[in-house]
């Protein structure tokens, strides 16, 4: 009896995990076309913005609004540049095929 209770636990856990990449792989490859999509209406082109405490204009790469001192703290994660994000996608979304194909041969072999 507990040893299929052991052996279900796998396969839900495993099941999980594929389930995650796959799901991972979609928000980078969503990742992926929204930063194409900005990269080509000029929102990454942009040089000068406006500030949100002040309201005068500061850099976009600006961290310390230099007129107030309003701080913005941007930083750009992987999942915010193309080739990032496109990594991100072929990576997990291979990996949920790999996992995928674990879980069959687990599956198969009870």
């Amino acid at each position: 009896m507990f040893d299929n209770m052991a052996y279900y636990s796998v396969l839900v856990i495993a099941g999980l995990i594929t389930a995650c990449l796959f799901i991972f792989g979609l928000v980078c490859l969503i990742a992926f076309f929204l930063n194409i999509f900005r990269l080509i209406m000029g929102r990454f082109n942009r040089k000068l913005e406006r500030c949100h405490s002040c309201g005068n204009t500061i850099s976009t790469s600006a961290i310390v609004c230099p007129h107030c001192g309003h701080h913005y703290g941007k930083s750009k994660g992987a999942l915010n540049t193309i080739l990032g994000s496109l990594f991100g996608a072929i990576l997990c979304t291979g990996g949920g095929f790999v996992a995928l194909a674990e879980l069959v041969n687990l599956f198969n072999d009870k």
